[in-house]
């Protein structure tokens, strides 16, 4: 392998880990929690983003990176919907942390903490506790960072409450 080949091996791994939360957050939302469809997507969108990645200018922006990463990702959601795939719905917290705890008080802590939060308010949750920022969680739920700023904090104060309550 030559130097030339090695580089570029080198510059597209460290794209995708530029990129990874939000690949993640993409494909998850996608996928409506479920793990496997979860995989197949990242796998999808790694593939496509190798496939084309002499598209992308050298001297691209971090922000044009990422426009340029989430139009790959797009691209191959709309392809899976134009196959027919059936569409999945997005998991609420309460399920997902059942499926992913193996200690039913762990899931059990959670839905009581997370008893009275709204649907929006619950996205919000899981991309905070994926270390997500405000402004990541804005750009992948297409609101305003105020918009988001208000939310975390009232995720917060519900969810304090609800401690004070358990």
């Amino acid at each position: 392998m030559t130097q030339k080949d090695r580089n570029r091996y080198d510059d597209f791994d460290a794209l995708v880990a530029r990129h990874r939360k939000l690949i993640r957050g993409l494909c998850w939302w996608k996928a409506g929690g479920q793990a496997w469809l979860m995989s197949e997507l990242m796998q999808e969108v790694t593939t496509q983003l190798w496939r084309y990645r002499h598209k992308l200018r050298p001297d691209a922006t971090p922000g044009e990176e990422r426009e340029w990463v989430r139009f790959h990702c797009r691209s191959v959601f709309a392809h899976r919907g134009r196959k027919g795939e059936r569409e999945v719905e997005v998991v609420p917290l309460e399920e997902a942390a059942l499926v992913a705890s193996d200690e039913g008080s762990h899931a059990e802590l959670i839905d009581r903490l997370a008893a009275n939060l709204t649907h929006q308010e619950h996205r919000v949750l899981e991309l905070i506790l994926d270390d997500y920022t405000d402004g990541e969680i804005a750009l992948l739920l297409h609101i305003g960072e105020n918009e988001t700023g208000r939310l975390h904090a009232q995720v917060i104060d519900k969810m304090k409450r609800n401690a004070n309550r358990i």
